[in-house]
C-alpha cells in the first residue's frame, strides 16, 4: 500500500496562511486542517463530529 502523501511544516504554515487571508470560514477550516494534520483524523471522521 503506497504511502499517503503529508504536508511539510513549511507547507502546513502556507496553507495555514492562505486560509487565514480568506475570512470565511476561517475559523472552521483551521481546525479542520488541524485536526487531520496533527491528528490524524480523515476528513469523514472530521465531517461526522458533532
Amino acid at each position: 500500500m503506497a504511502k499517503a502523501n503529508t504536508l511539510n511544516k513549511a507547507k502546513l504554515k502556507r496553507v495555514l496562511n492562505y486560509n487565514n487571508a480568506h475570512k470565511r470560514y476561517s475559523d472552521r477550516n483551521r481546525v479542520m486542517i488541524l485536526l487531520t494534520h496533527l491528528c490524524g483524523m480523515r476528513i469523514g471522521e472530521v465531517v461526522n463530529l458533532n
